[in-house]
């Protein structure tokens, strides 16, 4: 589910297509709802290890190949002042250089999710230290189904929220 956090267009600003868009969004409990989707997307990535993860390194990865990036998740549940500013400094770069940004109800549920395939891919996988930032690549042999579906929700999901956290499932 998605919930509105900072709403920047008022509802009466909206259009009756936005209005439907939203309600559809919000109503959506089959498996491709915006946390199901989000967490195929992760787990697909971090099984071909196509995720980095933390502030540094997601800075590192930001700066010198953008165009490698097909999404920046931050969760929105920190509560360290350094890493929220590091947060938003991320999320400032990501709109000024039009690079996909979602926000996600829970560091621990994200956490949850990349560590579990990383246990997969190799049990003595060294698993990263922190989640405070998340960036999957673009797959380099073009794009799945799961891909597909998540540009079609981005799109719709950046049209109906200007500001929005998604809620990962348990």
């Amino acid at each position: 589910m998605v919930r509105n956090e900072l709403s920047l267009v008022s509802q009466s600003q909206m259009t009756v297509e936005d209005h439907s868009l939203q309600e559809q969004m919000l109503s959506n409990t089959s498996q491709d709802a915006p946390g199901h989707l989000l967490e195929k997307l992760i787990s697909e990535a971090a099984e071909k290890r196509r995720i980095v993860c933390g502030v540094y390194q997601a800075a590192q990865l930001l700066e010198k190949h953008p165009s490698r990036v097909m999404v920046c998740i931050l969760p929105d549940d920190i509560q360290d002042v350094e890493v929220h500013i590091h947060s938003l400094l991320i999320q400032a770069f990501c709109y000024e250089n039009k690079i996909r940004l979602v926000k996600v109800d829970s560091e621990s549920k994200l956490s949850s999710i990349i560590s579990s395939k990383v246990g997969v891919i190799s049990p003595t996988s060294k698993i990263p230290a922190n989640f405070h930032c998340v960036i999957v690549k673009y797959p380099e042999m073009g794009h799945n189904i799961t891909v597909e579906q998540f540009f079609q929700f981005y799109k719709n999901y950046r049209k109906a929220y200007i500001s929005s956290v998604i809620a990962l499932p348990s």
